[in-house]
């Protein structure tokens, strides 16, 4: 595996291919039966794994970039200015901006972590026996000023309920729906992605995506509750997603610790009431989801894009190497841009020159002197 800015270009590149297919089958789920949410769980996980690894492997094929990528390249070496013998260039201003821009983000994150532990430490515990409930696992709790059943915490998992007067059947499908989310983990993969996002914030693929995720996370428990239900229960079940979004109040917002179970929008919960009353929706086995994200994890690393180079075998073919019109700059990632007659030609690598001898009689400047 090899890391550059060019195979960070790549795995956002890629990154807004999944998002865009994963929007458009999620917008045929409810028209074609043969997209379900394990399909789509692909997708996320394409998604995070080209993030966690923007790195060019031995079987990635480049696609040489001559005019567009040069360029951007010879921006991001832009000198600006030297800072105790330290040049600093666009490059290191973009990177010092993203470093702290990442620390900032973890600060608000642990700050509003702190401030939702505070509270759910404080609030009471909601007596279930006179619902016969089975909770072993985690605790319940009733929070006012909260617009939907929620679940939250890792280690020990807190089942936070909205001031709303529940039927023993509602409590029944709401307490099953969040503990399904605890027993896959949702809050885990939640959790992941935020600290995920504190590294990306500044990519707005991190943000549309982690609403597609949710949509995801919440049709998958969806489709694991309904699963042993009949058409009537599926409906009451239904009716109860319904009747939560009818009497939200004032919203707490729990949004990056917790997993809702009626998540999104009027639209959303549209959609989801539409997923649950559908029947005989296409079944996948294991083997074939592993296949299809190989093959995800394949395709969605089998392309590069890099400035056009120089190949060793053509090297001293098509032009003259002379040192008397010809000269190098120098890159801060051990390549250097070849100029001709005061013209970029190609960016070579620390290697070519140090295999090729007219190479090493050019003269070589810093970037931003010459």
């Amino acid at each position: 595996m090899h890391f550059s800015f060019t195979s960070l270009l790549a795995s956002l590149f890629f990154g807004i291919l999944i998002l865009i297919i994963q929007r458009f089958l999620l917008g045929m789920t409810n028209h074609k039966s043969f997209i379900n949410s394990k399909i789509l769980t692909i997708f996320n996980f394409l998604f995070i794994f080209r993030l966690l690894f923007p790195f060019e492997f031995g079987y990635t094929v480049t696609i040489r970039s001559k005019v567009i990528l040069p360029k951007v390249k010879d921006l991001l070496n832009f000198h600006i200015m030297t800072f105790f013998k330290y040049e600093m260039t666009v490059f290191h201003l973009l990177l010092t901006i993203w470093l702290v821009g990442s620390l900032f983000k973890l600060y608000i994150l642990v700050r509003d972590y702190l401030k939702i532990k505070q509270l759910v430490r404080i609030t009471a515990d909601y007596q279930m026996e006179s619902y016969g409930q089975d909770h072993s696992g985690y605790s319940v709790k009733v929070v006012e000023s909260l617009e939907s059943p929620v679940v939250i915490g890792l280690r020990k998992p807190v089942v936070l309920l909205p001031k709303i007067d529940f039927s023993k059947k509602e409590l029944t499908y709401i307490l099953t729906h969040e503990a399904l989310h605890i027993s896959n983990f949702d809050l885990f993969v939640k959790y992941f992605y935020e600290f995920i996002i504190i590294i990306y914030w500044w990519n707005p693929l991190m943000y549309l995506f982690r609403e597609q995720m949710d949509n995801v996370i919440e049709l998958k428990t969806d489709e694991q509750l309904i699963a042993s239900l009949t058409y009537d229960e599926r409906l009451e079940y239904a009716q109860t997603l319904v009747k939560v979004r009818e009497n939200q109040i004032k919203n707490r917002d729990f949004g990056s610790f917790a997993v809702s179970f009626s998540y999104g929008t009027n639209n959303q919960l549209l959609f989801r009431t539409k997923y649950i009353l559908e029947e005989n929706r296409r079944k996948y086995s294991w083997p074939t989801l592993l296949i299809l994200g190989i093959l995800g994890i394949f395709l969605s690393t089998s392309i590069i894009f890099e400035p056009s180079r120089i190949k060793e075998e053509h090297i001293g073919q098509s032009f003259t190497i002379t040192e008397d019109t010809n000269y190098l700059v120098e890159l801060p990632d051990n390549q250097y841009e070849l100029y001709m007659d005061g013209q970029f030609l190609v960016v070579i690598t620390q290697e070519q020159l140090e295999r090729n001898e007219d190479f090493q009689k050019l003269p070589i400047y810093q970037k931003g002197h010459k």
